[in-house]
């Protein structure tokens, strides 16, 4: 009787136990970080050259070539799908999007190719892909703030960092300085719905809404918002003295965000969102105060000094800055005056020259100013009377008893 010979289990090949013994590696982190720090497009870019530099590292092994690329298109899609801007997006990628496709891509090519022992399909696999998974969200987690330091990418992670209103230097703002963190607030609701209309990024523009006046802090009592103990200080300085005090809060707004460690894009933004405008308050009562020996040479004295808004998002916060405080002296806010506020802001600084140095277009200006005045029409919308009271009634009366 003739005996057959046992079936021995197959022995995987070196090239297929290649794959998942490398599979550890962290092959999916660049294009976490890529993905993160920039756009879509360049980290597919990156995944093709990463790809290439694999299969050649490795001798031409071509199931771990495509592996690497598989797993690096994981990696771009979690990071999109996961959009909550936060560094948690690394793990979530890592624990429910790569590790299951880093395992079924492992699988696939274990079964097409009948290399695989059904241990370690099931073990191997299993444990090389969830570390491999793992040590990528980690790598990219701890080298991400590297990334973002040394280019100088401001990412929405760190915007995000930035506009939590519980930081110390917004709390410092709403005690000492409450009219301009108030009109911060407000002038962030008007930039970041006219960014939405320009398609630029809103958080960005949001965040430098937010710090743009942070120079005001220094001296909070001579800004006319915040005047409320001595709301005539500056009737004791001359106007030339008065218009150096406010125009210095640009320059303390940069040396504060320096010590706050903002990003660049933020502070060039606070250094631009007066440009080189004129102060017409001080300017014109400098010129009634001493009539003809103001010089029109002298009305650079009252002149930020600039530079000019370098960007789009620089001329968003100057008029968005201007727009809001204008329409805070309107007696009637109707969206008429909205309307006559807008216009005549944008054509001062159109006149003045104040957008030469950016790109943005008449056209896109257009749709600032009409989202302008929505967003002001919807923050000053009228209520009903409430039945019972007669507030302004009451008020004339209390003046007439004071008289």
């Amino acid at each position: 009787m003739i005996r057959r010979p046992p079936r021995s289990t197959p022995k995987p090949s070196s090239a297929a136990s290649d794959v998942y013994k490398r599979q550890i590696l962290p092959y999916s982190m660049g294009a976490l970080l890529f993905t993160f720090l920039t756009t879509s497009q360049l980290a597919i870019l990156y995944s093709i050259i990463h790809t290439i530099v694999v299969g050649y590292l490795f001798k031409g092994n071509f199931e771990l070539a495509i592996f690497s690329f598989i797993t690096s298109l994981a990696a771009i899609y979690g990071i999109k799908y996961y959009q909550s801007k936060k560094k948690a997006s690394f793990f979530k990628t890592g624990l429910f999007v790569i590790t299951p496709v880093n395992l079924f891509i492992i699988t696939s090519l274990g079964l097409i190719g009948e290399k695989f022992a059904l241990t370690d399909l099931f073990f191997g696999e299993l444990l090389m892909s969830f570390l491999g998974a793992i040590f990528a969200s980690i790598f990219a987690t701890s080298l991400f703030p590297l990334f973002e330091y040394v280019y100088g990418i401001v990412t929405d992670v760190k915007l995000l960092e930035l506009c939590n209103l519980d930081l110390p230097i917004f709390r410092q703002m709403a005690l000492e300085a409450p009219g301009t963190y108030h009109h911060s607030l407000m002038v962030a609701s008007l930039a970041e719905e006219a960014a939405n209309a320009l398609r630029l990024n809103p958080l960005l523009i949001r965040t430098a809404a937010l710090y743009h006046d942070i120079g005001k802090l220094k001296r909070p009592e001579y800004y006319i918002e915040n005047q409320t103990a001595n709301p005539n200080i500056h009737r004791e300085l001359t106007p030339r003295m008065s218009a150096l005090i406010i125009i210095n809060h640009v320059k303390e707004g940069v040396e504060l965000a320096n010590k706050l460690k903002l990003p660049s894009k933020i502070k060039e933004i606070i250094q631009q969102h007066h440009g080189t405008s004129l102060m017409r308050y001080f300017y014109y009562k400098a010129k009634e105060t001493y009539g003809s020996k103001v010089e029109k040479t002298e009305e650079e004295v009252y002149r930020y000094p600039g530079p000019k808004p370098q960007s789009k998002e620089a001329v968003l916060i100057m008029l968005a800055d201007s727009v809001e405080a204008a329409s805070r002296s309107l007696k009637s806010p109707t969206p008429e005056n909205f309307k006559k506020v807008v216009k005549n802001i944008f054509d001062n600084y159109l006149a003045d020259g104040q957008f030469d140095e950016s790109d943005i277009t008449l056209k896109e200006l257009m749709l600032v100013a009409s989202s302008f005045v929505q967003t002001l029409s919807r923050a000053h919308h009228p209520r009903v009377e409430y039945p019972g009271f007669e507030f302004e009634k009451i008020n004339s009366s209390k003046k007439k008893i004071k008289k």
